[in-house]
C-alpha cells in the first residue's frame, strides 16, 4: 500500500484507491460545492459556465482534483469523508446511482484484501531494485521466496558493512555478506551464480582478504580483478598461472605489467616460477634487455657462461651514468625550484647534467635513460606534454617517487595560469588529476611507497646512516629544522606518508582557490560586451578583449573546467579535509558553477547552450554534482540569530537551478519542508497553500507547480535585504518563462505560435496556462525591481561592493530585454500599457484601453515595433543565437521572418520544440 497526495499520483493508478477527506481539504467553500449540486439538478447552463469564472476558480480546481483522484483507480474506489462540504457532492452522485453510502460505524477494514504471494513478490523484486533490502527481506518471506530472501540479506549486510565506521566491525560486516552471497551462489547456476560470486569477492577485498577475493574472482570469470588482489596479496605463483591460462582475459597493457613484476620478483627473490616464463632463453635475454633489466641479464649470463657478454653491460660508462643522476636527485630532489637550479650555470646539476649530454640515450638502461630525458625537458620545458608522458611511464614501471616527480613539476604551472584560457587550464586539470590519483593512492596505501627504496630515497633526499637508520638531506622536502635528523626505518616511513599528505592538501587548496585568480573560470565581463570597452573596475578579473568575445564553445569549456575541478576536489575530499571544511567548499563550488552556467547576461550563454558532449568525463562530472546537490541542500539552513533568511533563500535557488540542470532524483522538497528551513510568508497577504517561500521557490524551478514562484518572488523584493542580484534577476526570468504559453501572440489556438523567446525559456515548452490577473501581478513585481535599479539605492537591497555599479545596469538592462520580449509578445492592451509605463515609453492616452479602437491597434503595433528594434540593438554583434521565433506547422497561421538574425523553429507539437532544441541530456 502506498500514500500519495492527488497531485503526486497523477501518473498512478491502483486496482482500489482511498480517497481520504478530499472535502475536509478542499479550498473550496460548502455553498461553492452546493453550487455544482444546483447546476446539475436545475440543469442551469448559465450557471455551469459561471463556475468558469473567477471567482469561482477555486472550484474549478477543485473539481479538476477530484477528477484526478477519482480516476485513480481502475476497480473500486473508497471515498472516506464525513465533513459537511462533502455533501452536496455526496447526494448528486448518490441521486445518480454512482455510489453507495456506507452505514454509519462500519469498519473500513472490511475492505482491505489479503495480498497474493505474488503481489508480495513483485513488491520484493520492486523494493530489491530500489536498494531497499529490509523491506524486500520481509516482502520475499511472505512471498514464500527463501533464495531471493537470502539474496537480498545478502545485499543488506554488504550495503551496512560500507556504512559501517568502525573498522572491525566494518571488516567482520563484509565478511559476513560475503559467506552469505557465498551460499546464495551455491544456489543458482549461469550468470547470476557469477554475479553472486563476484559480490562475494567484492566483499572480500573490502574486507583486506585479498587472496579469498581472488579465489572468487576466479568463480567469477574475473581474472583481471583476481590477478589485482593475488598481486596485492603477494602470491606471484598464482598470477603466474593466471597469466598462463588466461592470457586473454586480461588487458595487455596490464598483462605487460603483471608479467614484467613477476620477471622481476623471482629475480629478487631467487625462486623459480611453477611455469617458465620464457620460452627459451634467447628470448628471455631479449626481454631483459629490452626492459633495462640490465642486472637481471647479467645475472643470467653468468649463470649461463657467457661471460664476455656479462662484462659489455657493466663498463665504465654505466658507471658515470649512475654517478651523474645520484648527482642530479641530490640537487634536484622533490619539490625543488628543478628549472631554476638546472638553468642556473652555477649548480652542480647544471655542471652534471651538461656533461651527459653528448651520452647516447640508446646505450643506457631504460631506468636511467627516461631519468635523463626527465632532467632535459625539464631544463628546456617543465611544462611540456613529453614530462606528463614521463610520468605516466615512471607509473607504468612501478617508479611512482619518480612519477610524483614529473607530476609534482607539471603541478607547479598553476602560479602561471592567472590569464590562461579555459581550454588550456583544462590540459593542465587533466593532468593535476592524474597528480593527485598517484597522490591519494599513495597516501591511502593502496600503493606501497617505503621510504627505504633506493629509488624512493633518490627523489625524497633521504640518505642510509649507521645501525639500519636514515637522515634526510638539509632543505629537502623531508628536512625538519627542529628535529634529530636519525629515522628507524617506521619512522621514515611515517614521515614520507605524513608529508605527502600534507603536501596534498596544500596542492589541493591551491588549485580549489584558483577561480578566484584565474581567468579560465570567468565568464567574459558583460559590461565590456554592451559597450566594447573595460568596465572600469580594478578588481574585475573577467576577460574583457574583443577578439575572445563568448560563444556556444567558450561557455562549454568555462563550465567544463568548473565541472573537472568540481571532480578533482571530490576526489582529494577522500584524505582532506574536515566535513564542515568539505560542505564550506563544496556550496562555494557550487556557486562557482551556478554563476558560471546562469551568465548575467545571455550573450555570455545560457543554459540552452550547455552541450554534454562537450564536456571532458561528462558522466562522471554529473554524477559528482548530482552527489554534492544532494548533500548541500541536506545540510542547507538558515543560520545565525536571527536567521538569515535572505541568504538562505539565495543558496535554495542556486542549488535548486544546479539540480534542474544536472537532473537526478534529489527530494528537494522534502528537505527545505522540514522544521527549521521553512520560511514562512509572515502572514502576508499573498500567502499561498502550505507557506513555506522556500518549497513555493524549488515547486517553481523544478516545474513541479512553476506559478507557484510569483509569491516567493514577491516575498523576496518585500522582504529581502543583501540579497544576490544575479540570482533574483535569474529567479525573475524562470518565473517570466512559465507564463509563455499564457501570451498567444498570434491570437490562434496555438499558444506558442508566434512566439519570440529565448532558447532557454522553452527548454521545457510545457508550460502552465495562466490568468491575466497572475501576469499583471508579476509585472507589479517587475516593476517593483526594475525601480529599484533605477533608483541608485540598489546597494540597499542587494550585496554590492562599490565598484559593482556596472553590474546593475546590466542586470537592468536585462530586465528591460525582458520586458521588451513581453511587450513584443502579448497582445492584451492593459498589460501592454503596464509594461509600456515600466519601460518608460508613451502610453495609451485612451481612457478605456479596452475598446480596440484603430488608435488603439495603432499604439500596439507601435510599442511591437519600438520592443522589437530595442531587442535586436541589445542582440547587436552577438555571437549567441538566443533568441527563437516559434512557427506552427500548421499553415492557418502563417507568419512571417522576424529578422534574418532570429531563426524560426517550426513546429508540429510542443515535444517536436524541445526536440529541434538539439541539446544533449543530462546522462
Amino acid at each position: 500500500m502506498s500514500t500519495n497526495s492527488v497531485q503526486d499520483s497523477r501518473s498512478e493508478q491502483g486496482i482500489g484507491v482511498f480517497l481520504y477527506n478530499f472535502f475536509e481539504d478542499s479550498a473550496a467553500t460548502f455553498p461553492q460545492w452546493h453550487t455544482v449540486l444546483k447546476a446539475h439538478s436545475d440543469r442551469d447552463i448559465a450557471l455551469l459556465r459561471e463556475i468558469g469564472r473567477s471567482p469561482r476558480s477555486v472550484l474549478c480546481t477543485e473539481l479538476k482534483n477530484l477528477y484526478v483522484g477519482v480516476t485513480r483507480a481502475r476497480k473500486k474506489l473508497y471515498l472516506l469523508d464525513h465533513s459537511q462540504k462533502s455533501g452536496p457532492m455526496r447526494e448528486l452522485w448518490s441521486k445518480m446511482g454512482l455510489i453507495d453510502v456506507a452505514p454509519p460505524g462500519t469498519n473500513i477494514c472490511q475492505y482491505a484484501a489479503k495480498s497474493t504471494r505474488q503481489q508480495w513478490a513483485a513488491a520484493g523484486h520492486k523494493l530489491f531494485n530500489a536498494c531497499q533490502f529490509q523491506e524486500a527481506i520481509r516482502s520475499f518471506e511472505r512471498a514464500d521466496l527463501p533464495k531471493q530472501r537470502r539474496i537480498a540479506q545478502a545485499y543488506g549486510l554488504y550495503e551496512a558493512a560500507k556504512s559501517t565506521v568502525q573498522t572491525g566491525e566494518r571488516q567482520r560486516g563484509f565478511l559476513d555478506a560475503a559467506e552469505v552471497f557465498v551460499q546464495c551462489a551455491g544456489e543458482t547456476l549461469g550468470m547470476e551464480k557469477k554475479g553472486l560470486f563476484r559480490e562475494a569477492a567484492e566483499c572480500y577485498a573490502s574486507a583486506d582478504k585479498a587472496k579469498m577475493a581472488a579465489e572468487f574472482y576466479i568463480a567469477a570469470g574475473d581474472f583481471t580483478r583476481a590477478a589485482e588482489q593475488y598481486h596485492k596479496a603477494g602470491c606471484f605463483d598464482e598470477i603466474v598461472q593466471i597469466l598462463d591460462r588466461h592470457p586473454e582475459e586480461i588487458a595487455k597493457r596490464y598483462r605487460n605489467k603483471l608479467f614484467y613484476e613477476c620477471v622481476v620478483y623471482y629475480f629478487r627473490s631467487g625462486l623459480r616460477p611453477p611455469i617458465p616464463l620464457f620460452p627459451s632463453v634467447d628470448s628471455e635475454l631479449a626481454y631483459l634487455k629490452s626492459e633495462g633489466l640490465n642486472e637481471a641479464r647479467v645475472d643470467l649470463l653468468e649463470s649461463l657462461g657467457r661471460l664476455l657478454e656479462a662484462a659489455e653491460n657493466s663498463d665504465a660508462l654505466q658507471r658515470a651514468v649512475c654517478l651523474a643522476l645520484d648527482s642530479l636527485w641530490r640537487e634536484c630532489s622533490f619539490d625543488q625550484p628543478v628549472q631554476a637550479i638546472l638553468q642556473d650555470k652555477r649548480s652542480d646539476a647544471y655542471k652534471v647534467l651538461n656533461y651527459i649530454q653528448g651520452i647516447p640515450l640508446e646505450r643506457l638502461e631504460i631506468s636511467d635513460r627516461r631519468q635523463i630525458r626527465f632532467f632535459r625537458v625539464v631544463q628546456q620545458s617543465p611544462f611540456a606534454e613529453e614530462v606528463y608522458q614521463l610520468g605516466e611511464e615512471f607509473c607504468n614501471r612501478g617508479a611512482e617517487a619518480m612519477a610524483l616527480m614529473a607530476f609534482n613539476v607539471l603541478s607547479s604551472q598553476l602560479a602561471a595560469l592567472h590569464s590562461a584560457d579555459a581550454a588550456a587550464f583544462d590540459n593542465f586539470l587533466r593532468r593535476f588529476e592524474r597528480y593527485v590519483h598517484l597522490l591519494i593512492s599513495i597516501v591511502s596505501d593502496e600503493i606501497p611507497l617505503r621510504a627505504t627504496d633506493p629509488k624512493v630515497m633518490k627523489v625524497f633526499g633521504i640518505v642510509s646512516s649507521p645501525h639500519h637508520s636514515y637522515s634526510v638531506i638539509p632543505e629537502t622536502f623531508l628536512h625538519r629544522e627542529l628535529k634529530q635528523n636519525r629515522y628507524l626505518p617506521t619512522e621514515i616511513n611515517n614521515l614520507l606518508k605524513d608529508q605527502l599528505q600534507a603536501h596534498l592538501r596544500k596542492k589541493f587548496l591551491e588549485e580549489i582557490d584558483a577561480p578566484r585568480i584565474s581567468r579560465a573560470f570567468s565568464i567574459h565581463c558583460p559590461y565590456s560586451i554592451m559597450h566594447d570597452r573595460h568596465c572600469g573596475r580594478q578588481q574585475c578579473n573577467q576577460q574583457h578583449e574583443r577578439a575572445l568575445y563568448p560563444n556556444g564553445a567558450s561557455y562549454n569549456m568555462i563550465i567544463n573546467v568548473h565541472l573537472q575541478q568540481i571532480r578533482i576536489s571530490d576526489l582529494s575530499f577522500s584524505v582532506v579535509g574536515s566535513h564542515g571544511d568539505r560542505l564550506a567548499r563544496m556550496t562555494a563550488a557550487l556557486d562557482h558553477l551556478y554563476e558560471a552556467i546562469y551568465c548575467p547576461i545571455f550573450v555570455q550563454g545560457s543554459i540552452a547552450d550547455l552541450d554534454w558532449n562537450s564536456i571532458r568525463n561528462a558522466a562522471e562530472c554529473i554524477r559528482v554534482v548530482r552527489e554534492w546537490i544532494k548533500k548541500t541542500i541536506e545540510y542547507l539552513r538558515p543560520t545565525g540569530q536571527p536567521p538569515n533568511y535572505t541568504n538562505y533563500l539565495m543558496s535554495v535557488i542556486r542549488v535548486t537551478s544546479l539540480h534542474t540542470a544536472f537532473g537526478g532524483v534529489c527530494p528537494l522538497q522534502e528537505y527545505v519542508s522540514l522544521p527549521g528551513r521553512r520560511v514562512t510568508y509572515g502572514g502576508q497577504p499573498f500567502t499561498v497553500a502550505g507557506d513555506n517561500v522556500s518549497a513555493d521557490i524549488v515547486a517553481c524551478l523544478t516545474g513541479s507547480n512553476a506559478i507557484r514562484g510569483l509569491p516567493a518572488l514577491r516575498f523576496l523584493l518585500q522582504n529581502g535585504g543583501r540579497m544576490d542580484l544575479l540570482v533574483v534577476c535569474n529567479f525573475a526570468e524562470e518565473v517570466c518563462s512559465t507564463l509563455v504559453s499564457s501570451l498567444r501572440p498570434s491570437g490562434n489556438s496555438s499558444p506558442l505560435h508566434g512566439l519570440l523567446v529565448p532558447r532557454g525559456w522553452i527548454m521545457n515548452p510545457n508550460k502552465p496556462l495562466v490568468d491575466r490577473d497572475t501576469i499583471q501581478d508579476f509585472l507589479r513585481c517587475l516593476s517593483r525591481l526594475v525601480n529599484i535599479l533605477r533608483s541608485g539605492r540598489a546597494h540597499t537591497r542587494f550585496h554590492l561592493q562599490q565598484h559593482d555599479k556596472p553590474l546593475v545596469d546590466i542586470m537592468l538592462a536585462r530586465m528591460c530585454r525582458m520586458l521588451c520580449i513581453l511587450g513584443y509578445n502579448v497582445r492584451d492592451v492593459g498589460l501592454s500599457k503596464i509594461i509600456a509605463e515600466i519601460l518608460l515609453l508613451p502610453t495609451l492616452e485612451e481612457d478605456d484601453p479596452d475598446i480596440l479602437s484603430v488608435q488603439t491597434l495603432w499604439w500596439l503595433v507601435d510599442l511591437g515595433r519600438q520592443c522589437l528594434e530595442t531587442i535586436l540593438a541589445l542582440d547587436d554583434d552577438s555571437a549567441i543565437q538566443d533568441l527563437v521565433h516559434l512557427v506552427h506547422k500548421n499553415g492557418c497561421y502563417p507568419a512571417l521572418p522576424i529578422s534574418s538574425r532570429i531563426p524560426q523553429l517550426v513546429f508540429e507539437d510542443v515535444a517536436d520544440i524541445a526536440r529541434k532544441m538539439n541539446r544533449a541530456p543530462a546522462l
